[in-house]
């Protein structure tokens, strides 16, 4: 790859959920709609992070690298006794290291490859690579899906150009001149499911076109809580419609053989590339609370349950839940709630199933929460800031 032909770099980075990576994708994808001739894109991962595997065959990418990071474990709601947890002080205490090693690579790597832009979508990357942007005076645009966000976002604030969000500037700390409400950018093949996109979906997924589709999923690594609660009821689930479950790569090796082989139950780690195809088949879903799902879910037009993990830091997928779900989009149920009683499930599974006033008002809700040109903005504040980082270097991106 010739220097000469790409004279500018725009250097994209995310880690740790899925959540964190298909938006890359499609604001990659987007950046290079916009047809420049002397961009390249350069993806920076967390090292061993299965999600970053997202990328390698991505074409809008054109050089995918990792560096090492570590993350801060909190745990929302256990406050003092997380700290006196020694297991967690451990690996909190190894993680920094992890930080401290990241942070010299990815002062390596943005020397060596001289971006004029570094994109932060989240998770743990960030902080490393936020850190010696700012050290290179490298101009920096973030994206926030949640509500409420994130630690990466919130550490290195006070260097970024431009904080794109997902949800109004009210739900941020930044200062508003430097924040843009631009939604959550999902791939182009998340369509409205119409009846003849469904009708093409269930024939591709190879479900039973007779029966009613419930698919349900949760972290992109596994939600063993939420699988749990599923399998308890599975069987008055299944009594409703067939079951697609993506029970996550951690927990699959681990699912018995008599759940991976009942009828109209299929089980899958995880779906690379085929996600919008199980949405637009299904009848109902029953996801997580993370952010880009959600979105991906109202776009496709589904009525849904939430099941959010109140544990993680914030508790930002309550917070996202509950936004859905106070807006009519979507009902939210918690973990604690569900395991005292699964017949709560099966009721609201039955009710989206069969109700279609219910379904049909919820599918309507959720248009009203989202944003469908999200990664055509982000790109357009990629592409200015480009320009900007270029120049006085000579290798201003052109179209």
């Amino acid at each position: 790859m010739s220097k000469k032909k790409h004279a500018t770099t725009l250097v994209v980075a995310g880690s740790g959920s899925g959540g964190h990576i298909t938006p890359i994708i499609a604001v990659t994808r987007a950046v290079k709609a916009m047809k420049p001739r002397n961009l390249q894109i350069v993806f920076i991962g967390q090292g061993g992070d299965k999600m970053a595997s997202l990328m390698s065959d991505e074409s809008s990418v054109d050089q995918h690298l990792t560096i090492m990071a570590g993350k801060l474990r909190r745990y929302h709601g256990r406050g003092l006794r997380q700290l006196l947890d020694v297991y967690t002080l451990l690996l909190n205490l190894r993680d920094m290291f992890f930080v401290l090693v990241g942070l010299i690579e990815a002062l390596i790597w943005l020397k060596r490859l001289k971006p004029a832009t570094v994109f932060i979508k989240g998770g743990a990357i960030g902080v490393p690579l936020g850190l010696a942007a700012a050290f290179y005076k490298i101009p920096i645009v973030t994206h926030d899906s949640d509500a409420q966000p994130g630690l990466t976002s919130r550490l290195i604030a006070k260097w970024v150009d431009t904080h794109t969000v997902a949800m109004p500037k009210t739900y941020y700390p930044y200062p508003a001149p430097d924040t843009l409400q631009v939604g959550i950018p999902i791939a182009a093949e998340f369509k409205a499911a119409t009846k003849k996109r469904q009708e093409q979906a269930v024939k591709s997924c190879q479900l039973n076109p007779a029966k009613k589709t419930l698919f349900i999923f949760g972290g992109s690594l596994g939600a063993r809580r939420m699988n749990k609660i599923i399998f308890n009821v599975l069987d008055e689930l299944l009594k409703l419609a067939q079951i697609v479950h993506v029970v996550g790569e951690n927990d699959f090796s681990q699912l018995d053989d008599s759940n991976k082989n009942r009828a109209d139950y299929t089980a899958l780690p995880f779906i690379k590339g085929r996600m919008h195809e199980y949405m637009t088949a299904a009848d109902a879903i029953i996801t997580r609370g993370g952010a880009t799902a959600l979105v991906e879910i109202a776009v496709v037009g589904k009525p849904m349950i939430i099941i959010p993990n109140d544990l993680l830091t914030g508790g930002h997928q309550t917070v996202n839940a509950k936004l859905y779900a106070e807006n009519d989009a979507a009902v939210m149920l918690s973990e604690d709630e569900l395991e005292k009683t699964g017949t709560l499930l099966i009721k609201n599974v039955k009710m989206l199933l069969e109700n279609k006033t219910i379904a049909k008002s919820m599918v309507s809700s959720q248009k009203k929460l989202v944003k469908r040109d999200s990664a055509e903005q982000i790109a357009e504040v990629l592409y200015k800031t480009l320009g900007r980082g270029a120049k006085g270097s000579g290798r201003g991106v052109q179209k």
